[in-house]
């Protein structure tokens, strides 16, 4: 709180929020200042923004998965937390299966309409929901989205999670990347799907071939 109060940086919504939580702040004992309020409102656009474009990519991929391999996939449910102030969510993005066996997998997205991911983009709570599914011998993956400022879809990258945290351990130790960034995607290019007359393609060589069903083309 003292922190707060001797830095000329005004506190975020979640500051706020944080301290209402720890009762240090009452948020209906004061009114916002303009100042407060214009910041508010800024988070609030920014939030709205980056929900919309995460949405954007989920139903990219939800529409993807269910065509292409003829399964139902659904969205994890998420829950008022505990305060009352939002979501969390249950389990990581979308749950389906894949192949004869309808083998049970989950798939996390991240999407950005900007040449960046972080690897930090990837919460706590999202790592431990896909290192469950690997341990339970679940196929587990992500799904990077890459959307242009219009915020149409340019490719998406996806990748196995064992695989996503290899590359993690490896870019962190040549040089400290914490990023998947534009330099990186000739690395990510075996994982690589695009779209080509309205169909996403993918090559033969592309590890999600192994759970094509029907007449095993790889092009929806």
């Amino acid at each position: 709180m003292d922190k707060m109060l001797n830095t000329p940086t005004l506190p975020s919504i979640e500051d706020l929020e944080r301290l209402a939580e720890a009762g240090a702040l009452n948020l209906e004992s004061r009114s916002l200042t303009k100042e407060e309020k214009a910041k508010a409102l800024e988070e609030r656009r920014t939030k709205a923004k980056r929900n919309h474009i995460g949405e954007t990519g989920e139903r990219l991929v939800q529409g993807f998965l269910e065509r292409r391999f003829k399964r139902q996939w659904r969205k994890s449910p998420v829950v008022p937390r505990w305060n009352g102030v939002g979501f969390s969510s249950t389990d990581v993005d979308l749950l389906g299966s894949l192949g004869f066996n309808s083998r049970a997998a989950r798939c996390e997205v991240k999407t950005t309409h900007t040449d960046r991911i972080a690897y930090s983009s990837f919460n706590k709570n999202e790592r431990r929901y896909l290192a469950q599914a690997v341990k339970g011998n679940e196929i587990a993956f992500a799904c990077l989205v890459w959307l242009d400022k219009q915020l149409q879809f340019r490719f998406m990258h996806v990748i196995p999670w064992v695989d996503l945290l290899a590359l993690e351990q490896v870019m962190s130790a040549e040089y400290g990347g914490k990023s998947l960034k534009k330099r990186d995607w000739k690395r990510l290019e075996p994982y690589r799907i695009v779209k080509e007359g309205g169909r996403f393609v993918f090559p033969e060589s592309h590890w999600l071939s192994e759970y094509l069903l029907g007449d095993g083309a790889h092009a929806d």
